[in-house]
């Protein structure tokens, strides 16, 4: 990795190549707000994370209370998870220049060969190992009403976790909802105290072919169907909303959070990157260097920040009103 004092001069164009494309996570520094001042927006592009104490951050920036104690715990993620690190900043610089379809399968390629990799395979040695259960009901229930379509996550019981059945539910959904055009409206929910508590820990591993696991991602692919009915898709989150929780939930063209909702993109500390879309989705909203910071550190994001940064776009007190009008879908 790189870590590097930003200033004001502009770099020559070979120097800004070269740099832009090092195998390294390249991290930038401004201790103060005079340091931010006349940097050029295409100087900060060589950067991964942006990291400032100034208290006016604006995109792409990561504020930090002590910078000193940002860098020394991004710098432990790296080296214990340095393979996943890298190929998720390399995705991030370049996904961007890639249709959406397109990017959102680079994300499944660099994934599935994280799946091979040493890191992962130590996390899946020392993760409790537990039987995959069969549902008695479906992990996603949907309601229909005129022309508006309600899509609730129904694994309470486990905050909600991401796995194969609910993804197979969830893009049966999501179809339903692009092919009926009487469908004016999509109402997407989880139920029980989270939203959706990302990927199911008892399923990893559970496929142990990444080859396998990349054309089932891509061929029933949850970020592809909700992507398609973005424009018309309102999305209410609450409690953790990890992983495939925020990745899934950021194609939406709006997401309404309770107060109390958290955001986390844990998947490098397990030597993997985001991988329900959220180089894509989660990068337009928030900036590539931001989605690497949330990535690399695995730091929780409280619903302040995410509506300071653009992940959310609403902040509801859910506790006191419910979405009355939709309290029968959301209620534990």
């Amino acid at each position: 990795m790189l870590i590097v004092e930003v200033t004001t001069e502009a770099l020559p164009d070979n120097v800004f190549d070269s740099i832009r494309r090092l195998p390294a996570v390249i991290i930038g520094v401004a201790r103060s707000i005079r340091s931010l001042v006349g940097v050029p927006d295409e100087s900060l592009q060589i950067y991964d994370v942006l990291l400032t104490e100034s208290d006016l951050p604006s995109a792409p920036w990561v504020q930090c209370e002590n910078i000193d104690a940002t860098l020394d715990s991004l710098v432990a993620s790296i080296d214990s998870s340095s393979g996943a690190a890298v190929a998720l900043v390399q995705l991030l610089r370049y996904s961007s220049e890639l249709e959406l379809v397109d990017a959102i399968i680079a994300e499944s390629f660099a994934y599935s060969m994280l799946q091979s990799g040493f890191r992962h395979q130590v996390w899946l040695r020392d993760k409790p190992t537990k039987p995959v259960k069969a549902f008695e009901e479906s992990a996603v229930l949907i309601e229909r009403e005129d022309g508006v379509l309600r899509i609730i996550l129904n694994r309470p019981e486990v905050h909600n976790a991401f796995g194969a059945q609910m993804r197979h539910d969830l893009v049966s959904a999501l179809e339903l909802a692009k092919v009926d055009d009487s469908i004016s409206e999509v109402l997407f929910f989880g139920k029980g105290a989270s939203f959706c508590s990302g990927g199911d820990l008892d399923e990893f591993g559970y496929l142990d072919n990444p080859v396998t696991a990349h054309f089932i991602r891509t061929s029933s692919n949850a970020a592809v169907g909700m992507a398609a009915i973005a424009h018309k898709t309102r999305v209410f989150v609450h409690g953790a909303c990890i992983g495939a929780g925020i990745e899934l939930a950021s194609f939406c063209a709006h997401i309404t959070a309770d107060a109390g909702a958290f955001f986390k993109l844990p998947e490098v500390s397990m030597g993997l990157i985001p991988g329900s879309g959220g180089t894509v989705s989660v990068r337009r909203r928030i900036g590539r260097q931001r989605t690497a910071f949330m990535s690399i550190s695995g730091e929780p994001v409280g619903a302040d920040l995410a509506m300071r940064w653009g992940l959310i776009d609403e902040i509801s007190d859910f506790s006191a009103n419910r979405l009355s009008e939709h309290k029968s879908v959301v209620e534990s």
